[in-house]
């Protein structure tokens, strides 16, 4: 029996040291780690161990902080964590890549400050609403005021703008633009709408436009690289010579177009149109470095250039509009999420001693991919457009072209043209301030003659940034510097959004 009992006390001993031991390491896991800070905390009192080891002791109250120590406490961002000493023999090699990279870095650091301090200038002096103040009325429903727009091989154009909207309160427009110099040396354009005078949705509109260019641009037709011409040369015969060669001719153009828009539901709706335009050619008396279209092409093989066009043109066009902002606080006019698809299908015919007739027809996809919060966005897009009649019926201007500030980026404007264009773009935007958005892009397409002659040879590449302007609601303007494969420097200042809807009754673009 004192055996057992021996063992039992033993035993019981045994657990009971077990189990202090359980508690103590409890207790310290749950105390608070030490945090080093930049500044000293003040001493803790250290706490008096308990002379008799069976009582279980008392828990720590902490003391009390005094004002005084509150305010000799660290600030949160002064307060740092575990420091830990770097291997700095790695950061040696850093070093190359950096030196290497000093001048592109600076190369882009200064353009990029000097935008960044115009912008910051812009916001903080109310550029914005001291221009409201100045050229509309109250209510904003009433303006006129300046305008102005540079792209390169055209120069400046400026110019005024006049809107006045609401006037009947049910959402109807009436816009004008007037402007001299650049691509158009001479442009009027006004525009009504209707709004909801009608019905919700039903939209009728007439636009009325005139534009007179000296400096009109054409490259032939075809996808062949630029060449040098050599005025001993017989002149070209395009479209069945494909030679590339930058020439200007002047062009005068007056164009009335009446539009119809149902819209079939929220994101489906269908549009009409139908325009008049007549159209007359000439030579150019500013080359600005090309040469005169008469002096390298035969005029007399491209159709409409003699005596001029007078034609009528009809299209009707199916369009699903789902993007969307992701978020109340972005501004509407770049969204962030959803896409657009259009397809149309139109008929041009010629007037009198106009010898157009032929159907155009295309679709364009676009995507748009919210990579964060909304205002990092990923833009895909995809274009194609043909037309079908005999070369004899095509006028040299209304060939589906590409190049400019709109489809493939970083190339002249209407570098390029033929019967059938493909595009694919690729843009990132990201934001700048609360109402400019900076973007980069990619665009790849081509032109060739016979459907059955696409392939993915001889792509031309566009590239290049920029930025866009809007309010929470509108559209202002959108900047570009871009470039391509075949060399050059593109520059553009527009009013009209990269992705947005384009005139096609009368022009390609």
């Amino acid at each position: 029996m004192a055996c057992k009992k021996t063992s039992c006390r033993w035993l019981y001993c045994l657990g009971l040291v077990v189990g202090l031991a359980g508690m103590a390491r409890v207790a310290g896991a749950n105390e608070p780690i030490e945090v080093r800070t930049t500044k000293p905390r003040p001493a803790e009192v250290p706490v008096k161990a308990h002379e008799e080891t069976d009582v279980e002791p008392a828990a720590r109250i902490p003391d009390q902080e005094s004002d005084e120590d509150l305010d000799r406490a660290p600030l949160p961002q002064e307060a740092s964590g575990i420091l830990i000493e770097r291997d700095r023999s790695r950061h040696v090699w850093l070093a190359i890549p950096r030196a290497m990279l000093f001048v592109p870095r600076w190369a882009l650091e200064v353009p990029i400050a000097v935008s960044r301090y115009t912008l910051w200038a812009y916001e903080h002096y109310d550029v914005k609403d001291r221009f409201k103040q100045v050229f509309f009325n109250q209510d904003e429903t009433l303006g006129l005021y300046p305008s102005a727009f540079l792209e390169t091989g055209f120069g400046y154009n400026v110019g005024a703008r006049f809107v006045w909207t609401e006037f009947f309160g049910k959402g109807e427009s009436i816009r004008a633009r007037a402007g001299y110099g650049g691509r158009s040396e001479r442009v009027f354009e006004a525009k009504l709408s209707s709004g909801r005078i009608f019905d919700d949705r039903i939209l009728i509109g007439t636009v009325v436009d005139y534009e007179d260019s000296g400096r009109a641009r054409f490259f032939g037709i075809g996808n062949s690289d630029l060449v040098t011409f050599d005025r001993d040369l017989t002149p070209v015969a395009a479209p069945f010579d494909e030679t590339a060669v930058a020439t200007r001719f002047a062009r005068e153009d007056v164009r009335v177009e009446l539009l119809v828009q149902a819209r079939l539901s929220e994101l489906l709706a269908v549009r009409t149109s139908s325009a008049f335009r007549h159209s007359s050619f000439g030579r150019s008396t500013d080359l600005r470095g090309d040469d005169g279209l008469h002096t390298v092409y035969d005029t007399g093989l491209l159709v409409g250039h003699d005596p001029g066009l007078d034609s009528l043109y009809g299209e009707v066009e199916l369009a699903c509009d789902t993007r969307r902002v992701s978020y109340s606080h972005l501004p509407e006019p770049v969204p962030s999420r959803g896409h657009r698809i259009d397809a149309w299908i139109g008929y041009q015919r010629g007037l009198a001693g106009d010898p157009s007739r032929f159907v155009r027809f295309g679709a364009e996809a676009q995507r748009y991919f919210d990579l964060w919060r909304g205002d990092r966005v990923l833009v895909l897009r995809a274009r194609f457009e043909g037309v079908v009649g005999g070369l004899d019926r095509i006028p040299f201007v209304d060939f589906p072209a590409l190049g400019g500030p709109y489809v493939l980026r970083g190339y002249p404007r209407d570098r390029f043209r033929d019967r059938h264009a493909g595009l694919l773009t690729a843009e990132y935007n990201y934001p700048i301030q609360h109402w400019a958005t900076g973007y980069i892009f990619a665009e790849a397409g081509r032109v060739w003659r016979r459907f059955g002659d696409l392939n993915l040879d001889d792509n031309r590449l566009g590239f290049g940034a920029g930025m866009q302007f809007s309010t929470m609601e509108s559209f202002l303007a959108r900047l570009l510097v871009a470039s391509s494969i075949d060399g050059g420097i593109e520059f553009s200042l527009s009013f009209d959004p990269i992705f947005g809807a384009r005139k096609r009754a009368g022009r390609t673009q």
